[in-house]
Order: C-alpha cells, then structure tokens, then sequence
C-alpha cells in the first residue's frame, strides 16, 4: 500500500513539473509584437480632445436633463463633456469612464475615432 501511494506521489510531481516546464515553455508564448493589439477604448489624449464645460440649466432649450450613463440629474454649473457627434451630453466622469472601456457614444453607438477622422 505504502509502494502505490509512493507511486502516485511520483507521478504527480512528474506531472507538475513537465506542466510547468510546458507553461514557462517558448514554444507557447505570444510574443507581443506579433500581435496586432487594439485597446478597445480610448487613450488618455483621445480622451483630452473632448472638451469640459460647465452645464447651465436652461428651461428654453430641449436638451437633455439627465446622464444617460449614470442617469443622475445634470446640476447647474455641474462638469460635463459632449461627445464629438455634438448632441449627446454626460457628465465627465461618466462619459470618461465610458471612453476607457468603449470607442463609441452610449446613446448612438456613433465610433469615436469616425467622428474625429471626419473633423
């Protein structure tokens, strides 16, 4: 009993290092400049080229009143952003944290870089 439980002791360390030595192994690492990757949101400089303002509440104008992203009200004097299309607006955390993770507006879908490709 003692001579198969020694057994499998062996075999599962024979195991363990040929994994490992298969992991650390050349053969399957992606080297990175093979790799033609695209981070799928923006860049901090994409993200400067979106301007900050200061909300002004306006009664007259049919604009939206809230944050499509967090949906929480836009307050008078309040930081925002527009998004390059000119017609959405969000407040700028919002849409900034948006932007890291996507190229496009939450509400069109409209891609970033097309808008800035066409200015």
């Amino acid at each position: 009993m003692l001579f198969v439980c020694l057994l499998r002791f062996l075999y599962l360390v024979i195991v363990y290092a040929v994994i490992g030595f298969i992991a650390k192994s050349e053969l399957f690492r992606v080297d990175e400049h093979e790799v033609d990757y695209k981070p799928s949101g923006l860049s901090r400089e994409e993200l400067k080229m979106l301007r900050c303002f200061n909300h002004k509440i306006n009664e007259a104008h049919e604009e939206s009143l809230s944050c499509s992203i967090c949906l929480d009200d836009f307050k008078d004097l309040e930081v925002c952003k527009r998004f390059p299309s000119g017609e959405h607006v969000f407040h700028s955390h919002c849409i900034d944290l948006w932007l890291v993770h996507r190229r496009t507006c939450p509400i069109c879908r409209t891609d970033f870089d097309h808008l800035i490709s066409v200015v």
